[in-house]
């Protein structure tokens, strides 16, 4: 009788077992962002995505993406490729988000004006609402918005991802006048924001070894931004005090080129 039932139980844990193997799990497709090239029209779906309301304002920010089809394996985030910036960049904006966009719509709800963040292709990384938030007994009050975006292929290979540069453009509190407010050949490492300052502070990478790419051999600095200021950003240690503090340590520009050089 004990034989017959565990019998019957490796027949049943049989059965069940190729009914498991027959079934077959399908992973529907899923949408991302478009491989952002730069010698030919982006292919798939343009699309606008749903509105983003800006703290105290009357203008909300509409996402546009040209987007298509990713089925299981394939890459849904072709902007992502290992590049140093992607890697190493964190926010201490209050409201920030990562986002991939190819652009931005800002649409005024009182007037009905429209415009545009970018003039030209690229992606938009990442997005910061700048302001007082969460004060108590105040309204929230927003000062600016800050949009981390890619726009120039600096390494030549007709693709805008996360190994080229990738630069701030700031807007006001209802997105206009936007600015690149530093050069185009830099990427942005970090950002903070200071309410009370109302100031931004990057970390700033340069391609300093001059090799043509952004690596772990480049050196950062630190940039600030004043909101409202005509200026762009600028590093904050200007070149003599660096070189001066560098010598008290023994590591001269000239001294850390010659060590980069040697790797």
């Amino acid at each position: 009788m004990a034989r017959r039932t565990i019998g019957a139980l490796i027949a049943v844990v049989a059965l069940v077992g190729v009914s498991g193997c027959s079934v077959q799990h399908y992973d529907p497709p899923t949408k991302g962002i478009s491989n952002t090239n730069t010698d030919r029209p982006l292919e798939g779906d343009a699309v606008f995505g749903m509105p983003i309301t800006i703290p105290g304002e009357r203008v909300v920010i509409v996402p546009f993406v040209v987007e298509e089809q990713k089925y299981l394996f394939e890459d849904r985030d072709p902007y992502t490729r290992g590049g140093y910036a992607s890697a190493r960049m964190v926010t201490a904006a209050p409201l920030e988000r990562r986002v991939r966009w190819h652009n931005a719509v800002f649409h005024d709800l009182a007037s009905g004006e429209q415009w545009p963040l970018l003039q030209r292709r690229g992606v938009v990384a990442s997005m910061a609402m700048l302001g007082a938030y969460n004060v108590q007994d105040r309204e929230p009050e927003t000062h600016g918005l800050c949009f981390i975006a890619t726009m120039e292929d600096t390494d030549d290979n007709k693709v805008l991802n996360d190994r080229d540069a990738a630069v701030a453009i700031v807007t006001d509190a209802q997105g206009r006048g936007a600015r690149m407010v530093m050069p185009a050949n830099v990427q942005i490492l970090s950002q903070r924001y200071d309410p009370t300052l109302r100031a931004l502070f990057f970390d700033v990478l340069r391609d300093t070894n001059a090799n043509g790419t952004f690596d772990n051999g480049d050196l950062s600095e630190p940039w600030v931004y004043e909101l409202g200021s005509d200026g762009p950003a600028h590093a904050i240690v200007g070149s003599a005090m660096e070189e001066r503090v560098r010598g008290l340590v023994g590591r001269t520009e000239a001294s850390q080129a010659a060590q980069r050089a040697a790797k």
